[in-house]
């Protein structure tokens, strides 16, 4: 979605992904550093030890947006990121982007995902 959304070519593997990252300067991080679950999926977590994304932004004083990949972890984590963080980085409420969200076309996603890449 990111290739699609930058018109940059779609990465073939993982070496291409980490590259057109860097050119987006698109940072990619798990809210969980590790953790424990019963399943696969979101729904199967039991605990697990969120990384210290607060610290993270802080540290890096040209970070702006933070993206959250779901409504679900929004309303888990965004909502707690955007008070702590305030009003200079604006946290996104976005739509899951994996294959379990079936009912969202690529076209559909890319057009609620490209609020990120406004200025």
């Amino acid at each position: 979605m990111l290739a699609k959304l930058s018109t940059q070519k779609l990465p073939t593997n993982y070496t291409e992904k980490k590259l057109l990252l860097e050119q987006l300067h698109v940072v990619l991080w798990d809210y969980y550093q590790c953790v424990e679950r019963t399943n696969g999926t979101d729904k199967g977590i039991l605990e697990g030890i969120p990384n210290d994304i607060v610290g993270f932004v802080r540290k890096n004083p040209t970070i702006t947006k933070i993206a959250i990949n779901g409504y679900g972890k929004y309303k888990e984590f965004g909502e707690k990121l955007q008070n702590q963080l305030g009003q200079s980085i604006k946290v996104f409420r976005l739509p899951e982007t994996s294959g379990l969200n079936a009912s969202w076309t690529l076209e559909k996603l890319c057009k609620e995902w490209s609020v990120v890449f406004e200025l």
